[in-house]
């Protein structure tokens, strides 16, 4: 999926959203090549973030601006452009790399992706041997 501005996949302006085992890939945005989050409250739990592409300075594949962000037991990895942007993300047992700007409760560490899987209804990263 395409944009220009903010939030490849989703632009989060006011209310509750969220999402649980959901894979966000191949996105683009000036910031938030995934998500942007101005407003409003986002949780995030047992997701895969990769391959999502941002093209503004100091942005990533999640930008957090206002409100609240929760990202728990999820992996963040392999986003050009950067992983985390804006304000600091609370959750925790989360993976980032490379890098180290998603905040607290992530661990800067490979996970191993194997290569991005897509038949037609799921789409999902597969776990290499190791990791």
């Amino acid at each position: 999926m395409a944009a220009t501005a903010s939030g490849g996949a989703l632009r989060i302006e006011a209310g509750t959203f969220s999402a649980i085992n959901t894979t966000f890939s191949g996105n683009t945005a000036g910031q938030g090549g995934a998500i942007f989050q101005n407003s409003g409250t986002f949780d995030l739990s047992f997701s895969t973030l990769a391959e999502n592409t941002t093209s503004n300075a100091g942005s990533g594949a999640v930008v957090y601006n206002d409100g609240s962000m929760t990202i728990d037991a999820s992996i963040i990895a392999n986003n050009p452009g950067g992983n985390c942007g804006g304000m600091a993300i609370s959750g925790a047992n989360n993976l980032q790399y490379p890098g180290s700007n998603c905040g607290m409760g992530f661990s800067t560490l490979n996970p191993l992706l194997a290569a991005r899987v897509d038949n037609g209804s799921d789409v999902y990263y597969p776990l290499l041997e190791n990791s």
